[in-house]
């Protein structure tokens, strides 16, 4: 992936919006350094939104599955360790309510935000609305822009 300057814009294929610097910059960015979990099976997609977010200065641990987070850490370190969560609702291994749940267990201070694409056949506002029912504070149809992301950011960031 090229790197991110003022002067290029990155567009991957049509999954990925067109991304400018400069949407980088916004007040929904300017927040200080957030620790987040990324989760997604795509990764492709999970590739794209960590990048975004460690330009930004992020700490960010992507991964296919909560299972290999578990495993990378002791239970206590874990339930500190992410200020956000932000997780796919369609995946193979355990999918996105499943992983609210155990995320919601296991790290019960960390913000949930939900993204979906709804899959090959599905519905991802649907997904979504049962994600918040679940306890999401956030929600982000695939696909979205940088700074969609930055405001559900800082959305999670300012919900108690």
């Amino acid at each position: 992936m090229p790197a991110l300057s003022r002067n290029n814009i990155v567009q991957r294929d049509r999954r990925y919006p067109i991304l400018d610097i400069d949407t980088l910059t916004s007040e929904a960015f300017a927040i200080s350094m957030v620790h987040i979990l990324l989760i997604d099976d795509d990764p492709d997609y999970r590739d794209w939104v960590a990048s975004i977010l460690r330009s930004r200065g992020h700490e960010v641990v992507a991964t296919s599955s909560l299972s290999s987070v578990e495993a990378l850490s002791c239970q206590a370190k874990l339930r500190t360790a992410f200020d956000v969560a932000i997780v796919d609702m369609i995946m193979p291994e355990m999918d996105g309510i499943e992983t609210i749940r155990a995320l919601k267990a296991l790290c019960p201070s960390t913000r949930i935000i939900a993204m979906s694409g709804g899959g090959q056949h599905g519905d991802a506002q649907l997904y979504l609305r049962i994600a918040e029912q679940f306890g999401a504070i956030a929600a982000l149809t695939k696909p979205f822009m940088a700074s969609d992301l930055g405001s559900a950011i800082a959305r999670a960031l300012r919900s108690t």
